[in-house]
C-alpha cells in the first residue's frame, strides 16, 4: 500500500515592497485638523463681535463652516480607510475612496463661495463696476466646474490612481484658474486701495494695512495652488499633491476671516485723543455756576445763610464746564 503522499508545504508569503512616506505619510490629514480648528476659533470670534453684520452675510458664514467641517469629516475619512479599515493591504493606496474624489466638489464649492464673496467687496470697492470683477467671478466658476468634473471623470475609471493622467488637464485648469483669480483679486484690492490715499498720515496708514491684507490673502492661496499643481505635474504617483489640495479651501476660508474680524482692529487704528481737565474751586464772575440744591431763581445771601449753605457753595461745584471740538480733515483725490 502506498504511503499517504506528504502535504505540501506552506506557501512562503510575497512581501512587496512599498512605502508609506509620501502616501499615508503625507496625506496631511494633521495639517487639516489644525486649520480646521483655527477656522472654527475665527468663526466664533466673527459671530460674537459682529452681530450687526448682515443676516445673509451671517448665514453665509455658517455654511461655509458646515460645509468645511463636511471637509475635514471626508479628509478624515479617507486617511481612516487606508490605514484602519484596509490595514495591510497596500493594493487600496491604488484606488481613490469616495471621500477623495468627493471632496473635490465640496472643495470647489468651498472655495467658489468665499471667492465670490471677494468679489462683491471688491465690486463694491470699485463703485459698482460689474466688467472689472466679472473675470475674477468667471474663473473661479471655471475652478467650480473643474472639481465636478475631476469627480464625474474619477468616478467612471473606478478611482484608480494610474488613470489620472488621462484627465490631467481638468487639474491644470482647475488650479490655474484659482491662482489667477486670486491674484487678480489681491492686485485689483491693492490698486483700487492705493488710488484712495488722502495724504492724511492716519487714514494711508489703514490703507496700507489693508492692502496687507489683500496681499496676503492672494499669496498664500496662490503659493499652496502652485505647490499642488508642481507635485501633481512631477509626483502623481504618490499622495504628496493631495496634501495641498486638501489645505486650499482651508486657507482660503481663514483669509477671509482673518480679513473679516480684522475690522475691529483697523476702526481702532487712531491717535489717542486725551483732554486735561483740572477741577477749579473758583466761580467766575462772568459765568456763575448754580447750585444743585438750589435753583437759579432761589436767591441766597451768604450773610445770612447758614454755614452748610456757604459751605456747599464753596466744594459742590468744583468741575469746569468742558466743550471738547473735534476738527476732521478731508482731502478729497480729484480722480476719484
Amino acid at each position: 500500500m502506498a504511503s499517504p503522499a506528504p502535504a505540501a508545504a506552506p506557501a512562503a508569503p510575497v512581501f512587496i515592497d512599498y512605502h508609506l512616506d509620501n502616501t499615508l505619510g503625507a496625506y496631511c490629514v494633521v495639517l487639516t485638523a489644525v486649520l480646521y480648528g483655527v477656522t472654527t476659533v475665527q468663526m466664533y470670534m466673527y459671530f460674537q463681535d459682529w452681530k450687526t453684520d448682515p443676516r445673509a452675510m451671517r448665514l453665509v458664514m455658517a455654511l461655509l463652516w458646515i460645509l468645511d467641517t463636511f471637509h475635514q469629516i471626508m479628509v478624515t475619512h479617507g486617511l481612516y480607510v487606508y490605514a484602519v479599515t484596509d490595514y495591510g493591504n497596500p493594493q487600496t493606496l491604488l484606488i481613490a475612496v469616495w471621500s477623495v474624489l468627493g471632496i473635490t466638489t465640496l472643495s470647489g464649492i468651498i472655495e467658489l463661495i468665499v471667492r465670490s464673496i471677494f468679489c462683491f467687496r471688491l465690486w463694491k470697492l470699485v463703485n459698482n463696476n460689474v466688467f472689472l470683477v466679472l473675470p475674477m467671478f468667471l474663473l473661479s466658476l471655471l475652478e467650480f466646474a473643474g472639481g465636478i468634473t475631476f469627480t464625474a471623470k474619477g468616478s467612471k475609471i473606478h478611482g484608480e490612481f494610474a488613470h489620472f493622467n488621462s484627465f490631467s488637464w481638468v487639474v491644470y485648469v482647475s488650479l490655474a484658474s484659482g491662482v489667477i483669480a486670486d491674484i487678480l483679486i489681491a492686485t485689483l484690492q491693492s490698486y483700487m486701495l492705493w488710488r484712495r490715499r488722502t495724504g492724511i498720515k492716519r487714514t494711508d496708514s489703514i490703507v496700507r494695512l489693508l492692502m496687507l491684507y489683500s496681499v496676503n490673502t492672494g499669496l498664500l492661496t496662490s503659493l499652496c495652488a502652485i505647490a499642488c499643481f508642481a507635485t501633481f505635474a512631477t509626483m502623481n504617483d504618490n499622495f504628496v499633491y493631495i496634501a495641498f489640495y486638501h489645505l486650499l479651501p482651508k486657507l482660503l476660508l481663514n483669509s477671509l476671516l482673518a480679513t473679516l474680524n480684522a475690522r475691529q482692529h483697523l476702526r481702532n487704528v487712531e491717535d489717542q485723543v486725551s483732554l486735561p481737565m483740572q477741577a477749579s474751586r473758583a466761580r467766575s464772575a462772568r459765568q456763575p455756576f448754580a447750585s444743585p440744591t438750589t435753583s437759579s431763581n432761589d436767591k441766597v445771601n451768604p450773610l445770612e445763610a447758614g454755614p452748610d449753605v456757604t459751605l456747599r457753595a464753596a466744594t459742590d461745584w468744583q468741575a469746569l464746564a468742558i466743550r471738547v471740538e473735534t476738527h476732521q480733515d478731508t482731502k478729497f483725490d480729484p480722480e476719484m
